[in-house]
C-alpha cells in the first residue's frame, strides 16, 4: 500500500494553512503597529480591553487565601472625608 498522495495531500494543506496563518499574522502586526502609533486609539483600547477582562484572578486568589488561611473576610471601608 503506497500512501504518498495522501502524505503529499497532507503536506500541501499544511503548506497552505501556515502560509495563511502567516498572512494573518503579518496583518495583525501591521493593525498592532497602527494602533500603537495612535496614543488616543491605544490608551482607549486598553481601557475598554481591562474593563471587559472582570476581576483580576489575583484579586480573586488573594481573597481565597484570606478566607481560607486566616479566616479573614472582606469589609466595607468608607473612604469619604470626615
Amino acid at each position: 500500500m503506497n500512501d504518498v498522495p495522501a502524505v503529499n495531500a497532507a503536506c500541501e494543506a499544511e503548506s497552505a494553512s501556515s502560509e495563511k496563518r502567516s498572512d494573518v499574522l503579518r496583518h495583525e502586526a501591521e493593525r498592532v503597529s497602527t494602533v500603537w502609533r495612535d496614543a488616543r486609539q491605544r490608551t482607549r483600547m486598553s481601557i475598554a480591553n481591562r474593563a471587559r477582562s472582570g476581576p483580576l484572578s489575583s484579586d480573586s486568589a488573594i481573597r481565597k487565601y484570606c478566607e481560607r488561611i486566616w479566616d479573614a473576610r472582606a469589609m466595607k471601608v468608607n473612604l469619604a472625608e470626615p
